[in-house]
């Protein structure tokens, strides 16, 4: 049997945040993750259009969003995002 990454989407600005979080994800052990990383909520929602993700990681102090925003804008392009919110 084989397992296929989990596919995570990262919107995140801050450098030592995404370096850190992905750190930790390989000391996961037996589970592989594929990261893409955004650094603004625009770009993220560009990716949620196009791309599969299992989970997204959103930093909710963004430059180009403020507020329960970016919470409104993924779920407007990603419903299933907006029901586990």
């Amino acid at each position: 049997m084989t397992s296929s990454a989990i596919a995570i989407l990262l919107i995140e600005d801050d450098d030592e945040d995404a370096l850190l979080l992905q750190k930790f994800l390989t000391l996961s052990g037996k589970l592989s993750f594929q990261v893409t990383r955004v650094e603004r909520l625009g770009k993220g929602l560009e990716a949620l259009d196009t791309l599969v993700f299992d989970i997204v990681l959103l930093d909710l102090g963004l430059p180009d969003s403020q507020g329960s925003t970016p919470f409104s804008r993924c779920g407007s392009i990603a419903p299933i995002f907006r029901s586990s919110c």
